[in-house]
């Protein structure tokens, strides 16, 4: 949102002209620099920002919706930023300006499997009836990935049989209509 200064761009030219950092790490220098999460921009400004960055338009809605619910379902603005990183657009920029494109490794837990991370994050919202906290979220995301503990054993043992469930004290009728949500997205029959 605004112009380079001189030092700035003489910085990123030079790594770039040298190949000590490819057209992905750049990308991720200016997102998640502190300039630009000081602007603290809300997801649909943010999902419109890697479109005209990363793919040099703008969105479509059945884009903009993908990525903006993603984001509304757990899955972190750096793995997003994956995703763009990865498009047809942003591999075509960096070949018109001569650069590789590269890419970003990420290592958070929630950020190794989009569907798992939306899985665990519904057992937040649906189950306990509360936004997830990032440190669960990526604690339960790993519990899985390093294959410590199993789907069922997080969703039963990890939320439904947790304290914070039991103190709900539910009926049984209340308890069913729980798990119909979670677990198959609608009200009960």
């Amino acid at each position: 949102g605004r112009t380079s200064d001189a030092e700035g761009l003489r910085h990123w030219v030079n790594l770039l002209e040298k190949k000590d950092i490819t057209g992905a790490e750049v990308a991720y220098g200016f997102f998640f620099s502190k300039e630009f999460t000081n602007k603290n921009v809300d997801d649909g400004q943010y999902v419109e920002l890697l479109y005209q960055t990363l793919m040099d338009r703008s969105s479509d809605k059945s884009g903009y919706d993908y990525w903006v619910d993603l984001l509304k379902n757990g899955v972190s603005r750096e793995r997003v930023f994956i995703g763009f990183c990865y498009s047809k657009e942003f591999d075509q920029i960096c070949k018109d300006y001569g650069i590789e494109r590269g890419e970003v490794n990420l290592t958070a837990p929630r950020d190794q499997n989009v569907g798992l991370t939306q899985f665990v994050a519904r057992l937040y919202t649906k189950a306990l009836e509360r936004s997830y906290d990032l440190d669960g979220l990526n604690y339960w995301c790993n519990e899985i990935l390093t294959g410590k503990q199993t789907i069922t054993n997080v969703s039963t043992n990890g939320f439904f049989h947790s304290q914070e469930f039991i103190n709900k004290n539910l009926s049984d009728g209340e308890y069913v209509k729980v798990l119909y949500r979670t677990f198959l997205d609608r009200e009960y029959d």
